[in-house]
């Protein structure tokens, strides 16, 4: 039978890594390239194509941060603060799926270029899958 101190603990170092695993993801995916945007202009002039990084187009890098920060925060926290630090996570999970769905569905909506052949890459699925894997990690600090 484990003691409830260990119970805990095991709750709080799988909430840490799950925040971990999807800080990377999310760091790792936000600086690929999610939209290629063609610009193909009169003749004789080159088509011109450019690589829009995650970054570029919505704030997913700066909550990948603020998630690795909350690593820290759920080892360096203690109830009160911890759970507070479980509702960032939850709050900052849920917008960087949003805001990664938001690109995969309306990519036009995320680029000025108009008239351009535009094409989304794949990734911005592992950042939204970065971005559950950190509100899980909230959810699972809020609920213990």
């Amino acid at each position: 039978m484990t003691s409830p101190a260990s119970s805990s603990r095991r709750e709080l170092g799988t909430a840490v890594l799950l925040c971990l695993l999807g800080a990377v993801l999310v760091l790792a995916a936000g600086s690929a390239g999610w939209l290629v945007v063609q610009q193909v202009p009169a003749p004789p002039l080159p088509t011109t194509t450019t690589r829009l990084t995650g970054g570029e187009l919505v704030p997913v890098r700066a909550l990948g941060l603020l998630a690795l920060a909350g690593v820290v925060a759920l080892l360096a926290a203690k109830r009160v603060g911890r759970a507070l630090v479980g509702l960032i996570l939850l709050l900052a999970g849920v917008g960087i799926a949003l805001l990664s769905g938001d690109v995969l569905v309306h990519p036009r909506a995320h680029t000025t270029s108009t008239g351009a052949g535009l094409s989304t890459t794949l990734a911005p699925w592992p950042c939204a899958l970065g971005g559950v894997l950190i509100g899980l990690a909230g959810v699972l600090v809020i609920v213990r």
